[in-house]
């Protein structure tokens, strides 16, 4: 049954469970996006997003 649970992508159960899950997105124009969503007990709780420029790499 544990197995079943931990295989997941998202797990929810009453002793473990996924604490967050976190998107990185980087656009050709350098502009990258982070975002985190944390969650308890299931439920999503505090979500931070934040946007920057990369500086050129000089290739």
């Amino acid at each position: 049954e544990m197995e079943r649970v931990l295989s997941a992508p998202f797990i929810v159960s009453d002793s473990y469970g996924t604490r967050c899950t976190t998107a990185l997105l980087m656009h050709r124009d350098g502009t990258v996006y982070f975002a985190e969503q944390s969650y308890r007990r299931g439920r999503a709780t505090e979500r931070r997003d934040y946007r920057f420029q990369r500086e050129p790499s000089g290739a």
